[in-house]
């Protein structure tokens, strides 16, 4: 038997629930485990997605009952309702506020790229200089890059947590 708490997806009877949940999940999971901006938005992409095949499903229910009955009922319209929203949920999902990313981000210096020397050999202490100075950009241009990516996975991950009941 297992330790863990079943996920609310895996106890769900409804298929489509079930799935919906799910695409929940893993995109909780995924976004937790994403080291780039870029990662993040491609789950984002993912989530919405599947999310618009949940309201296909739903769209699909609504049609089957109004087929049946020959006229739109109350389940249909709730039916139909509820696609709507998952649909708006599955675009704001892709319409966050995307920081750049670093295209034009140096690249990092690297000390073994300047002659070897000791201190007062003039070529050595020219390219210690640039070095430090080709760090010091490097640091300035990288600064915060983590906290943006933290920002925006908080944000996503916000984004997700606002999924309409279906």
């Amino acid at each position: 038997m297992s330790k863990t708490q079943p996920s609310p997806s895996q106890v769900e009877p409804n298929p489509t629930r079930a799935s919906y949940l799910s695409l929940q999940e893993v995109a909780s999971l995924d976004i937790d485990r994403a080291e780039t901006i870029e990662d993040i938005t491609s789950v984002m992409e993912e989530a919405s997605y599947e999310a618009t095949n949940v309201a296909e499903e739903l769209r699909e229910k609504a049609t089957n009952i109004e087929d049946g009955f020959g006229h739109e009922t109350e389940m249909s319209a709730e039916f139909n309702e509820r696609a709507d929203e998952v649909e708006g949920w599955a675009g704001d999902l892709t319409n966050l506020d995307v920081p750049d990313e670093p295209g034009d981000e140096p690249e990092k210096p690297e000390r073994k790229s300047y002659p070897e020397g000791k201190d007062g050999d003039s070529q050595f202490d020219g390219a210690m200089e640039r070095y430090e100075q080709e760090h010091e950009e490097w640091q300035e241009a990288t600064d915060g890059w983590d906290d943006r990516v933290e920002e925006f996975r908080e944000e996503a991950q916000g984004a997700l947590s606002e999924a309409p009941e279906i």
